[in-house]
């Protein structure tokens, strides 16, 4: 045996090393000291990452893998060795590999062991379809067929963490011994439970099910907007499901126009993750489940309709929706009548997400994916001048910036803390649900309205075009810039509003695709100028945190007149849902992330100076 000093017991000056002293040991321990220096470095960058336990070490069978030593691989003999240059030892057979491989480590010691402190779990055994599985207790048979035996149960309400509620029926499976499926994403492994995933039964059930969502469905998939893109069609298809075996019970439902998401009922599946992205992320509670019986359907709880609800407009029901029962309200057919106009001048700005989310529908690579492709598209669509809104996000930082000066300084003038007013979600989000606090918005206009506004003033006097003539049209990531366009409060002199029309990046991705706009074929163009340019300060709006970050190194040069260190306030940037920081100059920030943080913390934002969520 070797001693710790690698020298073998009993035996002077004969040592050993590699396997003999250490074994795997020293890559475990040097991975372990990797994830150690990953989360230091990433608590330094202040993102705060929670680091998981992901990997599941499966609990040992002795029954049927008894203990072993290592495999003695055999040596050739010196009258064969002496002859050439090949290896000493023989290798392994198909069946000793296959012994030596079983000899793996169950104990964490070395892993996350030493990096979060040992977790002690109780291994349920359990079959899944004929394979032998390991996993903690309390795993839903879902993550379990997924996870440990890589094999896929179809869901279609399931949203992790969110909607765990088996509501769909489509993840059902067969457990020998019940009579009746159960729904793998609602129901835990126990040990010896055998699970069937694939059979006869589960197949028929499925198939019913889903004919079953289809009778109450409107299948009219071109006119839908996630044709392709939809799970309920994808599920169809892969169920080859080409009759409609039920009759249809479809009922009248009209469609609130007025709001810039529409909800089409008769495309509603009943899934509920709606309902619960509102409630337990954004913390606003709009949908819910309203009628009896056969009538119930998810609907607006505390209202007629979405338009004359307290809904932000943040999108998210829209993006967890798996059909097309909500979507964005489609302007595009305004863009193309105002492209069309002769007599009209076309502005269009681009905001600094839309440069990265609107090259996934055409899978460019990272060096076609440049801003200046982007600019290039929006000028074969027609429009006259391209701009990027990163110069307005830049007039904001000032507003913003001398504002919280102004307040900061003169406290006894003002409500404090003071919120920034870049994202209209949360301004809709702070006079809907804690109107108290209204008063502390800043009175600075968001990026985009900003530039409608110096668009049609400035620019419009530079170029010679009357302001009634200009066509403002920005490019935006989120739905409630639609609803921001259209307050009455955004509007110039003449009574014209700052920003004509709002598309989304899908529907500029329709634009494009209507078009027959290859971006790959593209070459790169800039920005127009003088409204076109931006500093970092603008580019790190998309970033969460960044707007803060933004606007604190803004009053920290106009208070001294200096710039100050890159990583100064980078304590608000990151992914918590509450952060706080404290700084000498021009003071201290508070920053909270999504409407369900505010919701949560709102009373521990008295004492803070500066608050913010997450623009969604």
């Amino acid at each position: 045996m070797a001693e710790s000093s690698s020298q073998i017991d009993n035996m002077e000056n004969v040592f050993a090393g590699g396997d003999c002293v250490t074994g795997p040991a020293t890559a475990i321990r040097a991975i372990a000291a990797g994830k150690v220096a990953a989360a230091n470095i990433d608590e330094q960058l202040g993102f705060h990452h929670e680091i998981r336990t992901d990997v599941q070490i499966p609990a040992p069978h002795l029954d049927v893998c008894p203990a072993r030593g290592r495999v003695n691989t055999k040596e050739r003999e010196a009258a064969q060795r002496k002859c050439d240059f090949e290896d000493i030892e023989c290798g392994m057979t198909h069946e000793e590999a296959c012994a030596e491989s079983g000899r793996c480590l169950r104990c964490d010691h070395f892993g996350y062991g030493i990096f979060k402190g040992r977790e002690d779990r109780t291994m349920v055994s359990l079959i899944i379809n004929g394979k032998p599985v390991c996993v903690p207790e309390g795993t839903s048979i879902l993550d379990a067929a997924a996870r440990a035996a890589n094999i896929d149960i179809p869901t279609l309400c399931y949203l992790k963490d969110l909607n765990e509620i088996g509501a769909c029926r489509i993840c059902m499976v067969e457990v020998e011994g019940q009579d009746t499926l159960v729904a793998a994403c609602d129901n835990e492994v126990h040990e010896g439970m055998v699970v069937h995933t694939n059979s006869q039964k589960v197949r028929m059930t499925r198939r019913v099910n889903l004919q079953l969502l289809l009778s109450q469905h409107e299948v009219n998939c071109v006119k839908c907007t996630r044709s392709g893109n939809c799970k309920l069609q994808k599920l169809a298809n892969d169920y080859n499901l080409l009759g409609a075996p039920y009759q249809k019970k479809l009922r009248p439902a009209p469609v609130d126009y007025s709001a810039p998401i529409l909800r089409f009922e008769n495309r509603c599946v009943k899934c509920m993750r709606c309902v619960q992205v509102c409630d337990k992320v954004q913390g606003v509670h709009i949908w819910d489940l309203v009628g009896t019986g056969s009538r119930t359907t998810v609907g607006t709880a505390k209202a007629d309709s979405l338009s004359q609800s307290l809904c932000t407009y943040c999108g998210q029901c829209v993006t967890h929706c798996p059909v097309g029962a909500l979507e964005e309200r489609d302007d595009t057919d305004h863009v193309y009548r105002m492209l069309a106009d002769p007599t009209l001048t076309t502005v269009v700005q681009v905001a600094p997400a839309v440069r990265a989310a609107w090259t996934e529908y055409f899978a460019l690579s990272s060096g076609q994916a440049a801003p200046g492709v982007l600019a290039s598209a929006l000028r074969e669509l027609g429009f006259d001048y391209v701009f990027d809104t990163n110069f307005s996000a830049d007039l904001t930082i000032m507003e913003e910036g001398s504002e919280f000066i102004e307040r900061f300084t003169h406290r006894d003038a003002y409500s404090w803390p003071m919120f920034t007013s870049c994202c209209p979600g949360w301004v809709r989000f702070v006079k809907g649900q804690f109107p108290q606090f209204a008063k502390n918005l800043s009175t600075a206009k968001s990026p985009q309205q900003m530039f409608g506004a110096v668009a049609k003033s400035y620019f419009a006097e530079k170029i010679g075009v009357a302001p009634k003539n200009l066509r403002v049209i920005s490019v935006m990531p989120c739905t409630s810039k639609k609803a921001e366009a259209a307050l009455p409060t955004m509007k110039d002199a003449c009574g014209d509003p700052d920003v004509d029309v709002v598309i989304t990046t899908r529907e500029l991705v329709r634009m494009l695709r209507c078009s027959m706009i290859d971006p790959a074929a593209l070459e790169e163009s800039s920005f127009d100028s003088p409204l076109g340019t931006g500093t970092g300060a603008a580019v790190i709006f998309g970033a969460t945190g960044g707007v803060m970050d933004a606007a604190l190194r803004s009053a920290y040069y106009l208070v001294t007149g200096e710039n100050p260190d890159p990583d100064a306030f980078t304590a608000v940037r990151g992914m918590q849902g509450w952060k706080e920081a404290s700084f000498d100059i021009p003071g201290a920030g508070t920053v909270p992330h999504g409407g369900g943080q505010w919701t949560r913390q709102h009373q521990g934002a008295h004492g803070g100076d500066c608050l913010r969520p997450r623009a969604v």
